[in-house]
């Protein structure tokens, strides 16, 4: 049986990656285990600009976050390239509240 609670439902909208978060990433190196250090992307849905860090929704990248929360570790492949990044923190403070 599943119960609703509203808190969990306001802390799901507040880490969870869509269009319009700031979302810090590391880098895991699967071979050495390591991590890289973090980077902040917004992903957008128009206007990509990698020299802004504003990742499109459509990129390999934007489809492996969209829809993840924090502490989840995402793979993905550039060029068949397998990279892994873990989820440190979503910043949806600018997010309009019509796409929550």
């Amino acid at each position: 049986m599943s119960v609703f609670s509203p808190d969990t439902t306001i802390e799901s909208e507040t880490t969870t990656v869509r269009i319009g978060s700031k979302v810090t990433v590391q880098e895991v190196d699967v071979d050495v285990n390591q991590l890289a250090d973090p980077e902040t992307y917004t992903i957008v849905q128009y206007n990509p600009d990698l020299l802004q860090n504003r990742v499109s929704n459509i990129t390999p990248l934007g489809q492996a976050l969209i829809g993840r929360q924090v502490g989840e570790t995402v793979e993905y492949t550039v060029n068949e390239v397998r990279l892994s990044f873990k989820i440190i923190s979503v910043d949806n403070s600018e997010v309009a509240t019509n796409n929550l």
